[in-house]
């Protein structure tokens, strides 16, 4: 399948097709395993009150922490094992989706897991939760909140040519300008 990488996609063309997203409450001994059962959706998964150990089907193994958001592409095959409890409402957001480029041919973000620790996307996240447990959730608003964290994580991952990294701190200090009244001159 077709990859565009994290950091390009902050300057891509694409569309993005929310299925659902699912809070999951965890106990003290909770583990999920897709090994055999490869995931049909692109997820990104955030941890609130909570760490997962991820084991991949290779064996590799990494944690995410409290707060961090990971991506599984499609086909995936990896086991979670939850710990460091919180509080008894330890959860997790899941939220499976498809990307699409300008011809409509689907695309991932990269082969394996991406582990991210943002705690930007977090309201973002959340009102797609909310959005999809509804009586009646809203497709619109659930996309949007895909295309916001989307933009956040890749703007993240975004590299700077480094002939402009000198001047970086001012880049992103004009473009963070809410009222827009500085100029580039």
């Amino acid at each position: 399948m077709k990859i565009i990488p994290i950091e390009q996609l902050y300057q891509y063309n694409y569309s993005v097709d929310v299925i659902n997203a699912l809070k999951q409450f965890w106990k003290n001994t909770d583990y999920f395993s897709s090994i055999n059962a490869p995931k049909k959706t692109n997820i990104l998964v955030y941890f609130d009150n909570v760490c997962g150990e991820y084991t991949l089907k290779n064996g590799t193994k990494f944690i995410a922490e409290k707060g961090s958001i990971v991506y599984t592409p499609i086909d995936s095959e990896y086991s979670i094992k939850l710990f460091n409890f919180e509080n008894p409402s330890a959860n997790t957001i899941g939220i499976n989706f498809f990307l699409y480029d300008a011809s409509g041919e689907k695309f991932i973000l990269d082969d394996k897991p991406i582990l991210f620790k943002c705690n930007e996307a977090f309201q973002h996240i959340t009102r797609i939760d909310i959005t999809s447990e509804s009586l009646m959730p809203c497709p619109a608003i659930m996309k949007s909140g895909m295309y916001d964290i989307l933009t956040i994580l890749s703007k993240n991952q975004e590299t700077l040519p480094k002939k402009f990294l000198p001047i970086k701190a001012g880049i992103e200090y004009l473009e963070n300008d809410p009222l827009q009244e500085l100029s580039i001159k």
